[in-house]
């Protein structure tokens, strides 16, 4: 299969029938927004969590008001996870996150 995503049935099939086990999963993809809280400046927390999200292997987009990132189901939660607790040794955080299944890729 060179796209990505979850296999049609007919791929399904085709899979069975060579005897093969294949787990194609459809990447998901979040949106997130990290808001320090009471701190002189910005940029540490925010640099911490995309640093953690690209130690995970993704790689996020920054934008001016969120980072998107996409992969795996449970890398990118785990990602998320890691990327709240390294802003949040920074300081207080609140981070947003939106995630879909549904987003192109």
């Amino acid at each position: 299969m060179a796209r990505r995503g979850r296999a049609t049935k007919a791929e399904q099939r085709e899979i069975h029938a060579a005897g093969a086990t294949v787990s194609v999963e459809k990447p998901i993809r979040a949106e997130l927004s990290i808001y320090p809280l009471r701190q002189e400046a910005l940029s540490p927390a925010i640099d911490a969590a995309v640093h953690a999200l690209r130690e995970a292997g993704l790689e996020p987009v920054v934008g001016g008001m969120s980072t998107t990132v996409q992969g795996d189901r449970s890398t990118l939660f785990a990602a998320l996870d890691r990327a709240f607790e390294k802003a949040s040794e920074v300081g207080d955080v609140v981070m947003t996150i939106h995630v879909s299944n549904a987003c192109p890729a």
